[in-house]
């Protein structure tokens, strides 16, 4: 056994868990952003829905998860809107659609961009337990 081999051998190995780790990073990634990017369809179909709901329906309204309050719809042409560092704003709700539908289309681009790097990950580890392959038959 040569000394050198065994030594890329190991560089090579330690690599591939480097990458591995990787990977499993970014799909913990991908999987908190396709949770995201399902709240904000939710939340699209539900402002479509709000539309054609009648003033004074009674409805469930969530107050946290799992936790719901009965209410009466007293106006369905505005909603308030969080639009980030707790400032609020009234939109009416064609307006507030094309909010949340903004936002769901920045998060499907993030996802693209991820996946897109994690191909290229998945690439280089293919090429590196190749290589790693071929340094173990070498070292034999």
């Amino acid at each position: 056994m040569n000394q050198e081999n065994q030594k890329k051998i190991q560089e090579k190995y330690l690599e591939l868990q480097v990458l591995n780790s990787q990977i499993r990073q970014i799909n913990q990634e991908l999987s908190l952003l396709d949770s995201q990017l399902i709240e904000v369809k939710r939340v699209e179909e539900n402002l479509e829905d709000l539309k054609e709901v009648k003033l004074n329906t009674e409805l469930l309204t969530s107050l946290g998860p799992g936790i719901f309050i009965k209410t009466n719809l007293k106006d369905n042409k505005e909603i308030l809107v969080n639009i980030g560092v707790d400032v609020v704003i009234k939109k009416d709700i064609d307006s507030a659609m094309d909010y949340v539908k903004k936002q769901g289309d920045k998060i499907e681009s993030v996802i693209k961009e991820i996946e897109q790097e994690l191909n290229r990950i998945n690439i280089n580890g293919e090429k590196l337990q190749e290589e790693l392959n071929t340094l173990m038959k070498e070292d034999k």
